[in-house]
């Protein structure tokens, strides 16, 4: 109940039994709750959920770029650059950086080597 100041110790006091019946009926389809109350429909929930909802954002986007990049290019004489695609909310970056500054080239020759 933590959307509420409930907890399951109110009920039969301060919380009615009506109104934990209440409360469930009206659950959310992303909750672990709905999901086990309708198996059923516990797929579709994640379609719901306030977390797909920037990813799909990121992904239209992105495609929308590859469009325009797509167009730019074919009626263009100059080389486009292609679109990069968007950081994803939530999603680990993949790309390894190796540092800012540059190294001295002992450093790197004896990274070079043990590599």
């Amino acid at each position: 109940m933590t959307t509420t100041s409930f907890t399951l110790d109110d009920l039969g006091g301060r919380l009615s039994f009506r109104a934990l019946s209440s409360f469930v009926k009206r659950l959310p389809k992303t909750s672990e709750t709905w999901q086990e109350l309708n198996p059923e429909y516990a797929e579709f929930a994640t379609w719901e959920s306030s977390a797909i909802i920037p990813q799909l954002l990121a992904t239209i986007s992105d495609q929308l770029n590859w469009l325009m990049w797509l167009y730019s290019s074919t009626n263009s004489t100059k080389k486009q650059p292609k679109p990069k695609p968007l950081k994803r909310p939530g999603v680990k970056e993949t790309t390894k950086r190796y540092g800012k500054d540059p190294i001295p080239i002992s450093e790197f020759n004896d990274w070079w080597d043990n590599n």
